[in-house]
């Protein structure tokens, strides 16, 4: 039999003939190992359909996880190159089978070090090498691909191509994105006339709206930009959502892209500026940026996978790839690195400690004093429109204030409209004036979304798959005096534990106020499903929509959008930018976790670091370390360490290894014969009896001048003079249950005392 033929349910029937039994049996060997990771041949990878063989046109991917879901792809050969050929033309035999050998041997383990790749990342590592090839074959014009195989590529090529991809996106790095959008739309636009444009503006005249044009993404004029909505809504490219226009940009992908392994599916970031209509839901200003962007370093891991991916085309045997292994197997991080700022590995920079407080502190207080009253009007307003049928700007409009809609105290608040138009340009002046109760609600939300983000250190999924009926428990009602002293727990799915893609399902201790905040999302939602507008078995945190009133369960993006109007409503700190201007801190999901690991680990003199790394749900205490030191400035770093150095010296504690180092440092620093470190506690004690007999005075209050004197300012000193340092020693230990562990120690180290 073929061994192309089988496949699970023609396995069942195999037989041996006599007449081929050698051939039969060698077919069921190369179909059994096929799927087995370890035993598969490179020309049979474990991770090919049944139907795929290694010399086809088309490759078809299929992994089956552990819990039953199925991972597919198909991989297209039959492209045109740059000299008109096919890649798979014999003329171009040679180069692939370079592709085809390169790309079977990423996840093979004979070329992994033996591992076994899960399955999600065996196919992200498959996309990587795909993506590769296609910078080769984009590029190939330059290369002489066709002429020459890949032996043009040498040292400056792979140093250019890895800094590009770790330097931007992967839609711009390899696939030149914006570049290739903007001829193609100066390509199209020459078709459009003058009677296009007045048509189509006198339909949508917001068509003639533009941005500003330092934000504007594609080199195109204004005039061209005009055409180009033109030109998308004679040719229906645009979709209505959200009071907007939004290009659907996959099928212009899928031209520009047709000719290559994986760039057809793409999904780079929208162009603002091609869409048309009221803004989505934008800012008051421009974020301050959080992410790594051009210029600002490269990051490890990806820059390994890279690495890695590169290295394993010399091992190809079966061929004569025709390469510079030389400048291949010469790659190393240090040589790509050579004059680069490495980027911390966190997606997202730390925010300021006092945007996070002043956010903090906002939100509460949001809560507390409007969130009932907010609820409440929410829940009359859907009721009445899944009563009457009416559109939920008609009740405003027709009915009123008048007719109860609004309650008084309500009115009083400064509620006057469901909901404010974006193009007013007092938006954010009526939000701030409590004008529109939509907006109000997702203030609530955000500010919810805030503080249990602080308190809980959640990841955002982890944030928004909650369970409406069981994130509480126990389930009692903790606003009810009788349950002050109960402790309640925040029930959640894990987004980074469980096994086999299974989400295991966690608790953690919640705070009393956290508790009543969710509990009372809760029962709204509770509300909302006895009257039909919420299915039950909702996620807690819904999307009431400022344009119909509809309710669903937050996406990513109004997820945060809850976060961006609360920042806008308590106005958080702004700062200018050079070249960029006024921008705001938007906080996010991510900032809200690094800050809880921060406040904690620097910040008390709690020596049970486990405790922290158990509520962020780390299971490795180094992973936990770097999380708590990425992406914080050195001068901030210290700070903090000096912090943690002088809490220790004033409890007295014995939780930092080395600090009796201390001593000779300051015996050196301040010239003394012996040093004797007392805590506050003792020195209070004992100079008190002094302020109280008049023997010392001091400026300020006694107590107050106590708390103000410390040896911080020397430790700041010797860590900015590198003399010591605070470090992480890290132990590893099998607990009682025969699991691996690793607890964190820290000590203090001397580098220069003589």
């Amino acid at each position: 039999m073929n061994e192309a033929l089988l496949n699970a349910e023609t396995l069942s029937s195999f037989t041996i003939s006599e007449e081929n039994s050698f051939a039969d049996a060698t077919a069921l060997r190369n179909f059994v190992f096929s799927t087995m990771p370890a035993g598969c041949a490179i020309t049979r990878p474990y991770w090919f359909s049944y139907d795929t063989t290694f010399d086809g046109k088309i490759w078809k991917e299929y992994i089956v996880t552990d819990v039953g879901r199925v991972i597919t792809r198909t991989i297209d050969f039959e492209i045109q190159l740059y000299n008109g050929s096919m890649l798979t033309d014999s003329q171009n035999k040679q180069l692939l089978d370079t592709f085809r050998y390169w790309i079977a041997y990423q996840v093979h383990p004979r070329f992994t070090g033996g591992k076994i790749y899960d399955p999600d990342y065996a196919h992200a590592t498959l996309t990587k090498v795909l993506q590769t090839i296609d910078w080769i074959i984009i590029n190939g014009e330059r290369l002489e691909i066709c002429e020459r195989g890949l032996a043009m590529i040498n040292e400056n090529n792979l140093i250019t191509f890895l800094g590009d991809v770790l330097d931007k996106p992967t839609s711009e790095s390899i696939y030149q994105y914006s570049g290739k959008m903007s001829d193609w739309i100066k390509g199209k636009i020459n078709e459009i006339t003058d009677k296009d444009i007045e048509r189509e503006t006198s339909k949508h005249p917001e068509i003639n709206y533009l941005p500003p044009k330092e934000d504007m993404q594609l080199s195109l004029s204004e005039d061209e930009l005009i055409k180009a909505r033109v030109w998308f809504f004679k040719h229906n490219f645009y979709y209505y959502e959200r009071n907007a226009y939004v290009l659907r940009s996959s099928p212009i992908i899928a031209i520009l892209y047709e000719n290559t392994l994986n760039g057809s599916k793409i999904k780079p970031l929208q162009f603002e500026e091609l869409n048309v209509g009221e803004a989505f839901d934008k800012t008051e200003y421009p974020q301050v940026e959080i992410r790594s962007s051009k210029g600002e370093g490269v990051s490890y891991r990806i820059l390994n996978i890279y690495i890695a991916i590169w290295k394993r085309l010399p091992a190809i045997s079966e061929i004569d790839c025709d390469i510079d292994r030389k400048a291949i197997l010469g790659l190393t991080k240090g040589r790509v690195l050579t004059g680069r700022i490495l980027a911390p590995e966190g997606r997202y920079r730390t925010a300021p400690i006092e945007v996070v407080l002043d956010a903090l502190r906002g939100s509460i207080e949001f809560t507390i004093k409007y969130g009932d009253i907010i609820l409440e009007e929410v829940f009359n307003t859907l009721e009445m429109r899944s009563k009457g049928g009416e559109t939920i700007r008609s009740i405003f409009n027709a009915n009123g204030l008048t007719t109860g809609i609004i309650s008084s105290r309500a009115a009083e608040l400064g509620v006057t409209h469901w909901s404010i138009s974006r193009q007013d340009p007092e938006f954010y002046k009526k939000v701030r004036n409590n004008n529109g109760l939509a907006e109000m609600f997702q203030v609530l939300t955000g500010s919810i979304q805030i503080f249990v983000g602080a308190v809980m250190a959640r990841r955002r999924d982890e944030m928004v798959d909650l369970d409406s009926a069981t994130c509480i428990f126990p389930q009692s009602d903790p606003s009810l005096p009788v349950n002050s002293k109960v402790p309640y727990y925040l029930v959640f799915f894990g987004n980074k534990t469980g096994a086999a893609g299974e989400r295991e399902i966690l608790k953690r201790p919640i705070p009393l106020k956290a508790a009543i905040f969710l509990r009372k999302l809760s029962a709204f939602n509770e509300r909302l499903i006895s009257i039909g507008v919420l299915k039950s078995g909702c996620t807690l945190f819904q999307n009431v929509s400022r344009l119909d009133g509809s309710v669903n369960s937050l996406s990513r993006t109004s997820h945060y959008n809850n976060f961006n109007i609360a920042c806008d409503y308590f106005e958080l700190a702004t700062t200018t930018i050079k070249n960029k201007g006024v921008r705001r801190y938007y906080i996010r999901q991510h900032q809200l976790r690094r800050f809880f690991a921060l406040a904690f680990f620097w910040g008390t003199d709690n020596h049970d670091l486990e405790t922290l790394s158990y509520m962020l749900g780390h299971t490795d205490a180094r992973q936990f370390y770097r999380y708590v030191t990425e992406s914080v400035s050195g001068r901030v770093l210290r700070e903090a360490k000096a912090n943690r150095i002088q809490g220790s010296l004033d409890k007295g504690a014995n939780d930092i290894e080395g600090l009796y180092l201390l001593k000779d440092m300051l015996r050196e620093t301040y010239n003394a014969k012996q040093v004797h470190l007392k805590t506050y506690d003792e020195v209070f004690s004992s100079v008190q009896p002094l302020n109280d007999m008049n023997l010392v005075t001091t400026n300020v209050p006694f107590e107050e001048y106590m708390k103000s004197n410390s040896f911080e300012g020397d430790i700041i000193d010797f860590l900015d003079k590198g003399r010591i340092t605070l470090e992480p020693e890290f132990m590893d230990f099998i607990d009682i249950n025969g699991n691996h562990a690793c607890k964190i120690h820290l000590v203090l180290m001397v580098k220069d005392i003589e």
